[in-house]
């Protein structure tokens, strides 16, 4: 299979038109239309219907960029790498996170880094969790972070941090006295919780259980951030570790530690086959001294 027959149907799917993908790679659009007609002859199946000189994508042809997104969209960046490489200059770093995880620690983590170490390029994709292994599957990122477990015959993981799991509510809530909150605490009053397919409403739910609580889950919402969101509005109390209350610069909001202690391990993830090189050696060491400095913050850190 041909790379430029792929760059040819990536290009289509991104610009929406032959015209724009033409343009893109310099080439004429006759010349886009027989690279796409001679990768579906190569995968067997319609990747686009012809409609008045439109290509419109098929469910298989959604389906093949779903499932090659990760490497369709790193064929782009191959001349810049060969110039990088010929240049003898570092490559950038391609980083994979959760997006409050990116928002509230990432972010940080990269400004202090380039104080260590100016001019180095970052790419920072946002993803689901359990996209995480198909990305770094396409060899496109040199680390995710994600919490732990992280299980995958292809990836190695090492310990980022360790930090507690906190209770987040408005300033006014009845609970905002406390210094520390219970199960008890949460079986009082409406919660917003994740929905159930999320790691922290698994541990949530597991809490109550074990408790013989029937909780008053007010509002479902897909992200502990949204749920943050709407702590704000005072709609109830949510959990939420130290990372996403750093999202949150509102002095209506608070956080206060989850008694007993239980903690939220994150980790480092990267391809088995693919070691982590110095200069990403060197983000992680930053990345982590700055997850330790906001867990501390917001009296998150966890320590054995």
């Amino acid at each position: 299979m041909k790379l430029i027959r792929l760059q040819a149907f990536s290009e289509v799917i991104n610009s929406g038109t032959v015209t724009e993908a033409s343009r893109r790679m310099k080439c004429s659009q006759p010349r886009v239309s027989r690279l796409i007609a001679e990768l579906e002859e190569d995968i067997g199946f319609p990747l686009f219907t012809r409609e008045k000189q439109r290509l419109i994508p098929t469910a298989e042809g959604k389906l093949f960029y779903q499932e090659t997104e990760s490497i369709l969209l790193g064929i782009g960046d191959i001349e810049r790498i060969a110039k990088d490489i010929y240049h003898n200059r570092e490559t950038c770093l391609r980083l994979l996170s959760q997006s409050h995880f990116s928002h509230g620690l990432l972010h940080h983590a990269i400004g202090k880094f380039e104080k260590k170490i100016a001019g180095i390029r970052y790419h920072l994709e946002i993803r689901r969790r359990e996209q995480f292994a198909q990305w770094l599957g396409g060899h496109q990122f040199d680390l995710a972070f994600s919490p732990l477990p992280a299980k995958h015959p292809l990836i190695r993981h090492e310990h980022l941090i360790s930090v507690k799991l906190l209770v987040a509510m408005h300033k006014s809530h009845p609970l905002s006295s406390k210094e520390q909150i219970t199960i008890e605490d949460l079986g009082t009053g409406p919660v917003i919780a994740v929905n159930k397919r999320m790691l922290m409403r698994k541990r949530l739910d597991d809490l109550f259980h074990q408790a013989g609580i029937t909780p008053d889950i007010r509002i479902e919402t897909p992200t502990v951030l949204s749920a943050c969101q709407l702590v704000l509005q005072n709609m109830g109390i949510a959990l939420t570790d130290p990372f996403i209350a750093n999202v949150i610069d509102n002095t209506d909001f608070i956080v206060r530690p989850f008694a007993p202690d239980y903690k939220i391990t994150y980790g480092v993830l990267y391809l088995r086959q693919n070691p982590p090189r110095q200069l990403v050696r060197q983000f992680i060491d930053v990345t982590r001294q700055t997850a330790e400095d906001i867990a501390l913050k917001h009296n998150g850190l966890y320590r054995q």
